[in-house]
């Protein structure tokens, strides 16, 4: 399984808690990567490399279509704005 799990506002909002979630993924044989919204230019230093296969800077991108690019294909998604995965259409019932 692979997980795709953003930074800003998602991980650092308690980053211990999703360190030692990754730490998990990992135990368990899963694999996660983090998907941000940042450019490459803003890079992550904070430890969470060490901890997921890869690091996509998806910068304006929908994450799906950078992640995709990238190689990935993913099972989970873990966003706090979900909007910058995919675009999206309002049902109506």
């Amino acid at each position: 399984m692979l997980i795709a799990i953003d930074y800003d506002k998602t991980i650092t909002a308690d980053r211990l808690f999703w360190h030692e979630f990754l730490g998990m993924v990992r135990s368990r044989g899963h694999y996660a990567i983090v998907a941000t919204g940042r450019k490459s230019t803003a890079p992550i230093d904070d430890g969470t490399k060490r901890l997921v296969m890869s690091v996509v800077y998806c910068g304006d991108r929908m994450k799906s279509w950078a992640v995709e690019q990238a190689g990935y294909n993913v099972d989970i998604w873990i966003d706090d704005e979900p909007g910058h995965i995919e675009p999206q259409r309002k049902l109506s019932w």
